[in-house]
Parts: C-alpha cells; structure tokens; sequence
C-alpha cells in the first residue's frame, strides 16, 4: 500500500509525527540530538523558538542548492528527477500503517538503462526494473567531511543519513533509494541504497515503541 502525500505540509506540527530527520535520534544514532532531546522536543507545550537568523540562512542556502543537484544529476548520471521537493511544495507521505511517521522524499526519478550503467558494480541496483520510481535524497557535504563517505555506488554513508534513507523506504515503499552528496561545489557523487526489510521493521518498532510509550505518555 503506498503512503499518501500530505497535505498542508507546510503548516505541519513536527511535534505530532516522526520524520526522517528524527529517526537516527531515536536510534541513538544522530550527531546533532540525543533521543531525550527529540521527547523534548516533542511533548513541548509549545511550538519552537524560531532557528536563529544564521541557521535559517544556513538552511535556505542549502535548499536553493536542490536544484542546482538536480540538474547535475540529469548532466552526470543520466538521472531526470521527477519530482523535486520544494518549500512551496514539498514531497511529504504519511506512512499507511501509522499515521504519525512521515518522511521527505528530496527527490523522485525513474530507473532507466542510462542510469543503471553508472553503477555497474551494483547487480543489486540494477535488477530494479525500468520505469519504477526511486526515492532520493540530497546532501551537501563539506569537503573536510568527506572522509566519513565511501566510494561512488557503495552504500558506505554516514549512518544518521543511512537512517533516514531506510526510513524514507519504509514510509514510501520503493525497490531502491538513491543518496546524492554534493562535495564542496561541484564533486557530486551518488550511493545508492537497498531497502533491507530488517533493519527498515526495527527501526519502525523502535520509532514505534519511542512514540506510543514515551511521546504519548
């Protein structure tokens, strides 16, 4: 069953669900948040302060960079997004099991034989037939950071971002999800990801397990 866009996502109250970018926080897994600070910010009374002026400014840097990706996507690999998630119209499912996980899809685009022969280390990958639609994510990615990556077509990437993926997977079921990280301002490289049933219903239970006991109570 496929998850349903959301609606008025703009508007939406990110302490009423579980998004991608909550998941590896609730793992135990995130850089920039611990799973007390996540309830935290979930059971508030009130919604958050709003982000400092430089961190806003940070983020709607990296926003405008989407489409910058996406076009080097089409140049490089041959990929040509679909659906693109934008502010005015961002690309948001609610999961059908559980209404209150969600997930970003940063991007959509179709499998095709120009694609798969970027990535021919991967039989995984390419036993995706043509035509089906493939989530994606975006990263920019400091040059200093890049060691924490693997090589092009692994699916060696920082485990917070591997998390949401997965997540992203689980929410909006498709054969395969594809990372595209941009180093510095114009190294782009892609990793694509299998969805792997186990660790996708661990990570559910455990979302799950996080929300009903904890959040609700």
């Amino acid at each position: 069953m496929n998850a349903p866009a959301l609606t008025n996502v703009g508007e939406l109250d990110r302490r009423t669900y579980l998004g991608g970018s909550d998941i590896a926080a609730v793992m135990g897994l995130s850089p920039w948040k611990t799973p007390l600070q996540l309830w935290e910010e979930k059971t508030a009374s009130e919604p958050p302060e709003p982000l400092p002026a430089a961190r806003l400014k940070f983020f709607a840097r990296r926003k405008r960079q989407e489409p910058v990706v996406a076009e080097m996507l089409a140049d490089e690999y041959g990929i040509e997004v679909t659906r693109l998630s934008l502010d005015e119209r961002p690309n948001r499912y609610i999961d059908p099991e559980y209404p209150f996980f969600a997930a970003e899809i940063d991007f959509e685009f179709l499998m095709t034989p120009t694609v798969r022969e970027h990535f021919p280390e991967r039989e995984d990958f390419a036993e995706i037939p043509n035509g089906e639609i493939i989530n994606g994510e975006i990263k920019t990615v400091h040059p200093f950071a890049a060691a924490a990556w693997g090589e092009q077509g692994s699916e060696n990437i920082p485990i917070h971002y591997a998390c949401q993926l997965m997540w992203g997977l689980g929410v909006k079921s498709r054969r395969g999800a594809l990372c595209a990280a941009l180093f510095g301002l114009d190294n782009l490289l892609a990793f694509p990801t299998m969805p792997d049933a186990e660790t996708i219903g661990g990570m559910r239970a455990k979302g799950l397990d996080f929300w009903t006991n904890h959040v609700l109570k």
